[in-house]
């Protein structure tokens, strides 16, 4: 079964699952007002300052100024996973992606590349690959119990490495006033496990089509 509109068909990992908030999902966000609703667990979180776009079945725009989502009831320990359809506008200084506030992890474009920090310490694994505007990506982050890393950037394996322990907090956002996000956000997840390379690709081929990242193949005939 495919993707139609106005029913968005979510092929992603389901075992761990813990969040997952889809703006082409109307069961999540029904295209306007400033409730979005994680289906997993059916509660809400508050949009401020994103706006609705129809684009690619369904996204949110996040304008650079002051737009973020803010969910007060999750933000998992280590081991975790979080993947996230972005396509960025302005890949400049620091733009939040996820962010848990008092001294946890958050994942950013920054500099024009995908990076796991913390909050108030410089970024701890860093990709190799620069991201480009106007150009929909992947983003997705493992840290596993030892606070071992992988980055993946459209379900292909970025870069490797490690990471601090840190306390865990109740309050989970997509973007942030101060490090705003510009540009959009089509499907966001989170696991309570870390995926392995396979399940991360598996996602990525799920949902690549939404977002205009067909592989087209060329078949040549020899007469």
């Amino acid at each position: 079964m495919g993707i139609r509109r106005g029913e968005i068909t979510t092929n992603i990992i389901r075992n761990g699952l813990v969040f997952n908030v889809d703006a082409a999902n109307r069961a999540s966000y029904p295209k306007t007002g400033t409730v979005i609703t994680d289906t997993v667990d059916n509660k809400s979180g508050t949009m401020s300052g994103t706006s609705f776009s129809s684009d690619n079945l369904g996204t949110l725009f996040f304008d650079g100024t002051d737009d973020e989502i803010n969910f007060s009831y999750i933000n998992p320990p280590p081991p975790f996973s979080l993947l996230i359809w972005v396509k960025p506008e302005d890949v400049s200084g620091t733009r939040v992606l996820f962010y848990a506030n008092a001294n946890n992890y958050f994942t950013s474009i920054n500099s024009n590349k995908f990076t796991l920090g913390r909050s108030g310490v410089a970024h701890d694994v860093t990709s190799d690959t620069s991201l480009s505007t106007s150009t929909w990506y992947y983003l997705g982050v493992t840290v596993d119990s030892s606070n071992n890393v992988v980055l993946y950037i459209n379900g292909a394996i970025e870069k490797t490495g490690t990471t601090s322990a840190v306390t865990p907090n109740t309050n989970l956002q997509i973007s942030d006033t101060t490090y705003d996000l510009n540009g959009s956000v089509g499907n966001a997840h989170i696991y309570n496990r870390v995926l392995s390379a396979e399940e991360v690709l598996h996602n990525y081929n799920g949902l690549k089509g939404r977002f205009g990242l067909w592989e087209w193949v060329l078949s040549l005939r020899i007469l």
